[in-house]
């Protein structure tokens, strides 16, 4: 996987809560994407994003917290239930990975496992997330062809 490194702006997004492993967070892609179609809230600026909370060294699966999103314009009025977060802007290590959705542990185990140990790079935490841009939609290309970027916040 290439890295490449880009200084990334914040970005508002509003989602769905998912609780639980992470490779079921598509039923709240699903409830997702059924609200953000009809509500108009695609554009041609739009982000589809799903931002990991935890880390599933450390939390058991049943517990772990990810949102599935769509980025927004800061007048943008959520509806009631859904999460409204501001992901924050900065240094990011991105790896896109190529492939069929399944294969994302995969790739998340080599960026972090890995190349970062390796890279001389270090975690920019709090505040910085851990998500995904999902940059082709599934739905229409061949998943051998499904681009996804993975962002790690560095320093």
């Amino acid at each position: 996987m290439d890295i490449r490194f880009e200084d990334v702006p914040k970005m508002r997004v509003v989602g769905i809560r998912h609780i639980g492993p992470y490779h079921e967070i598509g039923v709240a892609f699903d409830k997702l994407v059924s609200w953000a179609g009809p509500a108009g809230v695609f554009g041609p600026t739009t982000k589809v994003i799903g931002v990991y909370h935890d880390n599933p060294d450390e939390v058991p699966a049943e517990q772990l917290r990810s949102d599935a999103c769509v980025t927004v314009g800061s007048d943008f009025n959520a509806p009631e239930g859904m999460t409204d977060t501001e992901i924050a802007g900065g240094n990011y290590a991105i790896g896109t990975h190529v492939g069929h959705y399944r294969g994302l542990g995969d790739a998340w185990y080599h960026l972090m496992d890995k190349w970062l140990p390796e890279s001389g790079k270090q975690l920019r935490r709090p505040e910085g997330a851990f998500f995904e841009v999902y940059v082709d939609d599934c739905r229409t290309t061949p998943e051998e062809q499904v681009r996804t970027d993975l962002y790690v916040p560095i320093v």
